[in-house]
């Protein structure tokens, strides 16, 4: 797929990231950007197409994590791959190398999170309520 050039952006607000609190339980923290709304992560997709059945996937690149998401949980190690938006037409028209070369941490000095309630690992709770800060 990477080097098909089937590569696509997924626009987020956010994204979750699990810390291990001393009482042995996994807090949510809620990681956005501080400057824009709306972000893109780099994604690879793929159609394939085998008896009359057509298979659509998408897959998020994740990076090595950097040091605020690190913070969160130093066990994971990854983050998602948070593309500055002026790199959207490069990584979605450049030769595989230089697409590539777009991919790495995002600065933790421009990213902020904050712990949120456990919701978020039921999936029939979808509110805003979601990334609400609460008290640890």
């Amino acid at each position: 797929m990477w080097t098909h050039g089937q590569r696509g952006i997924v626009p987020l607000a956010g994204f979750y990231a699990w810390q291990r609190a001393p009482a042995g339980y996994h807090q949510p923290h809620y990681v956005r950007l501080v400057n824009r709304a709306v972000f893109g992560v780099a994604a690879l997709w793929e159609r394939a197409e085998a008896n009359d059945e057509v298979i659509e996937s998408c897959a998020l690149i994740t990076v090595d994590a950097n040091p605020l998401v690190t913070q969160i949980d130093p066990t994971t190690g990854q983050m998602p791959a948070i593309l500055r938006s002026e790199d959207y037409d490069a990584w979605l028209s450049s030769s595989a190398h230089q697409a590539y070369e777009l991919l790495g941490p995002y600065p933790h000095t421009r990213m902020v999170c904050h712990p949120v309630a456990p919701y978020v690992n039921h999936l029939e709770f979808d509110e805003p309520s979601l990334i609400r800060p609460v008290d640890r």
